[in-house]
């Protein structure tokens, strides 16, 4: 936590206020495009869950890495409809600060193992890149606007 602090303390002033500046009603001034965007998300888990109980041949270890094989593909998909449900129902007027928070905060995990194992564990590297760099940070912008205004 110290080196936390000491990075914070090192960063420039005008930095810090530009992220912060951002974050100030972020959750209010984007929630239209974080909603659609976890519309989107369980459209795709659920087709990706009708795929992998229907065929499955989507869910390989030559696309995914050996380390996502460990669990079914239903269980990844369920992951991702969770995740998104959980965000799109905490940004419905009332926003449910936490409630965003939990579901951003699978979501990072989630697609943090997914890029994982496609990256180090025999799966496609573009599939690891892109989670690693375009669903991670999504993520994490969402749950930092989320919690950036504290509790409910």
């Amino acid at each position: 936590m110290k080196a936390i602090t000491e990075t914070l303390k090192a960063t420039p002033h005008w930095f810090r206020r530009l992220v912060v500046g951002f974050l100030a009603g972020a959750m209010e001034r984007y929630r239209p495009l974080f909603i659609a965007s976890q519309v989107i998300m369980f459209a795709i888990g659920f087709a990706f869950w009708v795929e992998a109980s229907l065929a499955g041949q989507a869910f390989s270890e030559d696309t995914w890495g050996a380390f996502c094989l460990h669990f079914k593909a239903e269980v990844w998909a369920g992951l991702m409809m969770t995740q998104s449900a959980l965000m799109y129902t905490g940004m419905i007027k009332p926003i449910k600060r936490r409630m965003v928070a939990v579901g951003s905060a699978i979501a990072v995990w989630h697609f943090c193992v997914v890029a994982y194992s496609a990256i180090a564990t025999g799966g496609e590297f573009v599939i690891g890149i892109y989670a690693i760099l375009f669903f991670v940070p999504w993520h994490a912008l969402i749950f930092a606007s989320a919690v950036h205004h504290g509790p409910d």
